[in-house]
């Protein structure tokens, strides 16, 4: 038996009225000879193409102007049609972090979880353009470890000063830290996801990206700044395995930038020794010592900025 479906929405509940059938559902009116054209036997057909290309061009208008309610309402729509669109699938994903609140850090992951199954889907279908995907993607992760990182060092220097107006400062200051390393647990978990997918996919991407070296570099970058975050703020039991995944991913620095030089912070012990060394020689060579000293504290002051640098890596 054949039955008339709306174009616009799908509906079947189609009644003739005044000449023209109309759609009960969205109000949508043909005339007879477009009513023919609708008929289709059995299990009414829809064709989707045109709505699919309207909300993809509008799901792409709201990941450029980072409308990110949009970029998900466009996003579930594509899914309620397409169940494995990939651009879908991790644009929501991807949406639903940066409107997420910034306490719910464990929301984070949702991204990463949203960027493998899109790559899963493209590989499953054998779709081309997986290199594509994969560098469009990655694309969105450095703004998001920024944005991340920034915010939770902001929320945990703010409670770090407050908890000594607490009774229970000492918690305040315990539970600010621990946010802190569950925030840069995240953001290495989503740049090695990245470096990894890179590193698979390695002959794909490599055909997307014309930057390929400039841009694996600068996830290696990210990662590295990240790591030694860890090993600054980890128990020293804890230590000893971010350490060498450290040496792991400067190995791979190396490959593509051969003068890379890890930065060495100063102990407190070797900054005590330097200032008992300048009160030695202020007391010794007078003058000339005080000279010296301004020296000594301007190489200081030079060295202090090179070595902890910007506190994020910008890309």
């Amino acid at each position: 038996m054949k039955k008339l479906a709306c174009e616009m929405c799908g509906s079947t509940n189609v009644v003739k009225e005044d000449g023209l059938f109309t759609c009960q559902s969205c109000g949508a009116k043909y005339s007879p000879e477009e009513a023919k054209k609708m008929m289709v036997e059995g299990t009414v057909q829809i064709d989707h193409s045109s709505k699919i290309e309207n909300y993809e061009k509008l799901l792409k208008k709201g990941i450029e102007h980072q409308r990110w309610k949009d970029v998900k309402r466009y996003s579930d729509e594509l899914l309620s049609i397409e169940i494995e669109n990939p651009d879908a699938i991790f644009y929501k994903g991807l949406a639903e972090c940066w409107l997420s609140s910034m306490m719910d850090y464990k929301d984070r992951y949702d991204v990463s979880k949203a960027f493998n199954y899109a790559i899963d889907v493209m590989k499953e279908k054998k779709i081309d353009e997986i290199g594509e995907a994969i560098v469009r993607y990655s694309k969105e992760i450095i703004p998001l470890i920024n944005s991340i990182q920034n915010a939770s060092v902001n929320i945990h220097n703010r409670e770090q000063k407050n908890s000594y107006h607490y009774i229970n400062g000492s918690d305040v200051r315990k539970d600010a830290k621990i946010f802190y390393l569950e925030n840069l647990f995240v953001s290495n978990e989503l740049v090695t996801q990245v470096i990894n997918f890179y590193n698979e996919y390695l002959e794909d991407v490599k055909k997307a990206s014309s930057h390929f070296d400039s841009d694996l570099l600068e996830f290696l970058m990210v990662k590295n700044f990240l790591l030694d975050e860890i090993i600054k703020t980890v128990r020293p039991s804890e230590k000893q395995s971010f350490k060498a995944e450290r040496l792991r991913n400067i190995k791979e620095i190396k490959k593509y930038d051969k003068n890379f030089v890890q930065k060495k912070k100063v102990s407190g012990g070797s900054l005590f020794l330097t200032i008992l060394f300048v009160l030695f020689m202020i007391i010794i060579f007078n003058i000339w010592g005080v000279l010296l000293t301004l020296f000594i504290l301007l190489g200081l002051y030079v060295f202090k900025k090179e070595l902890l640098g910007e506190f994020f890596y910008q890309s």
